[in-house]
């Protein structure tokens, strides 16, 4: 393969991070679970995405919804995965490998740092995963999130074009 072959680095953004892409191979049972979210810090209205597939990547469950109101960035994308971990609860899945592109979001929930501002959030999504017989919370890229996170913008797209 030539050079000429080889495709083009996209600028990093502030939500990537320079890691190596996260294993390719999980247990057999265990749900890959993407979520992301997109926010307009004008109106404060968001948009949620998230898709679950099982290990070979065969998509399982997918959806987005609008967010009415989120006080951040943050805020949004803890939300998103509340509704991820609750998709997949509903569909009786139990072993879950959770996949945010929100650094700040996944070293909320494997640390022992809060936020006030995400505490009841932080609280749901900790009951929520008590409903599960594994589960992992892992960050990856943006560019590893690419259909999570179009499902978000296009929700919040048509969250703010629509007529109410």
């Amino acid at each position: 393969m030539g050079s000429a072959d080889k495709p083009t680095p996209r600028p990093a953004s502030a939500k990537d991070c320079p890691i190596a892409v996260p294993h390719t191979h999980y247990p057999l049972n265990a749900a890959l679970c993407y979520s992301d979210a997109a926010w307009n810090s004008v109106s404060c209205k968001g948009g949620m995405g998230w898709t679950i597939s099982d290990s070979d990547g065969a998509t399982l469950l997918q959806g987005s919804l609008p967010l009415a109101f989120a006080a951040s960035p943050l805020v949004a994308e803890a939300v998103a995965l509340k509704e991820n971990l609750k998709a997949a609860k509903s569909n009786n899945l139990s072993h879950l490998i959770c996949f945010s592109d929100s650094k700040g979001l996944i070293k909320l929930i494997t640390g022992n740092s809060s936020v006030i501002a995400l505490q009841g959030i932080l609280h749901d999504i900790g009951v929520l995963s008590n409903s599960f017989s594994s589960i992992l919370f892992k960050f990856l890229p943006r560019s590893y999130n690419v259909v999570a996170d179009g499902l978000a913008k296009k929700a919040l797209f048509l969250f703010q074009n629509s007529v109410t």
